[in-house]
């Protein structure tokens, strides 16, 4: 199957340094919008969970995409969206039960996780590991 970001929501403590660092990596500022990797923080019960793309087997935002912006890299099965046809419709970003797809603000783009090539700085700097770099056992069915 390959290699592939894990989730473990139970050790992330909400310091976002993984959408600086993949803001950074990809965009060359550190601008969470910008981020492939995103924390949803639930404030009232201290719940913090990162979100990345987890490589459905039947990916939903592939299916609903009008002009088959988005596609899977057949080499690495990592989600690609081909800028060329995307519309910026977001009918994938609501599509995608991850919330792993998004629309970076002020930058007229869809952006999804690439796993930086197969070396993701989000996880280099996950001290508490709730971002694990590991062999995937199953790709998500959704």
């Amino acid at each position: 199957m390959g290699k592939t970001i894990l989730v473990n929501a139970d050790k992330c403590t909400g310091c976002k340094m993984c959408e600086l660092v993949c803001s950074f990596h990809h965009a060359q500022t550190f601008k969470p919008s910008a981020s492939r990797v995103k924390v949803k923080v639930n404030s009232r019960e201290a719940i913090f969970t990162p979100q990345v793309c987890m490589n459905c087997e039947v990916c939903p935002p592939i299916e609903v995409c009008p002009v088959s912006a988005v596609s899977t890299d057949e080499e690495t099965g990592v989600a690609v969206i081909d800028h060329a046809k995307c519309n910026l419709c977001r009918e994938c970003i609501a599509a995608c039960p991850y919330n792993a797809i998004s629309f970076e603000a002020g930058g007229n783009e869809v952006i999804v996780c690439d796993r930086c090539g197969g070396d993701p700085e989000c996880v280099k700097i996950c001290f508490p590991e709730a971002l694990v770099w590991a062999e995937a056992e199953e790709p998500s069915a959704v």
